[in-house]
């Protein structure tokens, strides 16, 4: 396993503490190809805004900033 992967597997884990290993990656991916949707399309850029406040709602600031 490369580095990188080792990397995200470990933060993956740190967040496991309230979540299952599935929610927290899930979470994990929505929230990014959130984050890079809005960067390119305005067009329903609120309405997933609010999806990812959701997402980012159910963790601690210590995990999202980490």
């Amino acid at each position: 396993m490369s580095g990188r992967i080792k990397t995200i597997a470990k933060l993956l884990e740190a967040a496991r503490y309230r979540h299952d290993l599935y929610t927290t990656f899930s979470d994990c991916m929505e929230a990014m190809a959130i984050s890079m949707a809005n960067a390119v399309d305005l067009t329903q850029r609120e309405e997933r805004e609010a999806r990812y406040l959701k997402i980012v709602g159910r963790y601690d600031r210590q995990t999202i900033e980490t």
